[in-house]
């Protein structure tokens, strides 16, 4: 099973490091993970598909910040 997961970060180093955590993380788990990396909250919801199982989003975001972009996720994506 893969999961999809989206990262909104504004910080490519944060960024890397979470994406690098990741991919070791599913080596040494025997699990598939598709990650999509994301810059603002702009972003991701100008892209925002509603088949993510995980979403890691930055609170301190410089244009929209992480609460706002949550909430206008959730305005599309009950689930």
């Amino acid at each position: 099973m893969a999961y999809n997961i989206a990262i909104v970060e504004d910080d490519d180093t944060y960024k890397q490091q979470l994406i690098s955590y990741l991919n070791r993380y599913a080596s040494e788990n025997n699990v598939t993970f598709n990650t999509t990396a994301f810059s603002d909250g702009d972003e991701i919801l100008h892209e925002y598909s509603a088949d993510y199982d995980i979403l890691f989003l930055d609170i301190e975001l410089k244009r929209m910040n992480g609460m706002e972009t949550a909430e206008k996720i959730r305005a599309f994506d009950e689930d």
